[in-house]
């Protein structure tokens, strides 16, 4: 009994959590800000969506997609393994800023993704964060203005407290089984 409360204690914490992937198209309106708590994002400080058409700037998915015209900051409130997201607008040969996210955790920049290069065909490009580690803060970097973000893309880390709670029940489960 230990062995399998062991093996599925241990199947549990090593489960891969689910990815999010926020699309922002159940958000309604034009140009207006996107909403504090969105979808696990606790803030995106300066962030507006849209769903018009607007060649280059198409998005990945769907209609709606967001911009950023100061400083593209994404705090998560939490720590997440951020996985990347979806680019699309100005391309470099039209002398903007190629895109790049610099990611934090406690306010510790902790790693900086490789660039993506936007060729303003209305194409696009993922841009994959390069990076396995915690963060609770992503800075998009770029010519803020001229990009558009879509399917932004993380995976929730769980909670230490949850696992050890789940842990101790099954504890609890097995040595309630043993003394029967």
């Amino acid at each position: 009994m230990k062995k399998i409360a062991l093996v599925a204690m241990l199947g549990v914490l090593a489960a891969p959590s689910m990815a999010v992937v926020v699309n922002f198209d159940d958000l309604l309106g034009d140009n207006l800000a996107v909403p504090a708590n969105y979808m696990g994002i606790a803030n995106m400080t300066n962030w507006t969506y849209y769903n018009f058409s607007q060649p280059p700037y198409n998005p990945s998915s769907g209609t709606c997609r967001v911009y950023n015209t100061n400083n593209g900051i994404i705090n998560m409130g939490q720590a997440v393994v951020f996985n990347g997201a979806f680019f699309n607008g100005n391309g470099d040969r039209n002398g903007f800023l190629p895109i790049y996210f610099d990611m934090y955790l406690g306010g510790n920049l902790v790693a900086t993704s490789g660039q993506a290069h936007l060729d303003g065909s209305g194409n696009g490009v993922f841009l994959n964060s390069g990076y396995n580690g915690q963060v609770d803060k992503i800075q998009v970097q770029g010519s803020y203005g001229f990009f558009i973000m879509d399917d932004f893309t993380y995976n929730v880390v769980p909670e230490p407290v949850s696992m050890v709670a789940f842990g101790a029940g099954l504890a609890a489960l097995a040595a309630r089984r043993r003394r029967k």
